[in-house]
């Protein structure tokens, strides 16, 4: 697969920012903001890789190096606030 020329993924993201303006929640289908939404960071995630092909790889050998990157994460239903964990505390010595 080549990389798109500038126009096409100039084009292909003015269409993506059109979609991410018309995103919301609907009462009579509130399953459809969150299909939508998945679909366009799919999309995002498609046109980085074939503008820069190397940086999935760059990505996956920083994540195997162990990076942390605080924030927080879904976890059935829930969503879980994720810290660094901090040294424990050294005993202190009675004198």
């Amino acid at each position: 697969m080549s990389a798109p020329s500038a126009a096409e993924a100039a084009r292909r993201l003015r269409e993506i920012v059109d979609r991410v303006r018309r995103l919301m929640p609907l009462r009579s289908d509130p399953e459809r903001f969150h299909v939508d939404r998945d679909s366009v960071a799919v999309d995002l995630g498609r046109l980085a890789r074939e503008l820069d092909p190397e940086g999935e790889r760059r990505q996956e050998e920083r994540a195997k190096r162990g990076r942390f990157s605080p924030g927080t994460i879904a976890a059935k239903g829930r969503l879980i606030k994720v810290e660094k964990r901090r040294a424990p505390l050294k005993p202190r010595i009675a004198a």
